[in-house]
């Protein structure tokens, strides 16, 4: 995939699964689990969150950086 953000690396939100690292800002998460959405963002597909509890929207069609 191409990013258009200029991400080294990066993946589409509905790849993101749990063994990815995300980066966001720098900071890397290893994401644990992928916890259903329930809000008002129509294009939300679901929350990726790590151990800690942090967690990042992922919907289409932004991507997501990955390490």
């Amino acid at each position: 995939m191409s990013c258009y953000l200029g991400h080294a690396k990066c993946k589409r939100p509905a790849d993101v699964g749990p063994g990815d690292v995300v980066l966001f800002l720098g900071t890397p998460h290893l994401i644990e689990r992928i916890d259903p959405y329930e809000g008002p963002l129509d294009w939300a597909l679901g929350i990726a969150r790590d151990r800690s509890g942090w967690g990042i929207t992922l919907g289409e069609p932004v991507c997501v950086e990955v390490g």
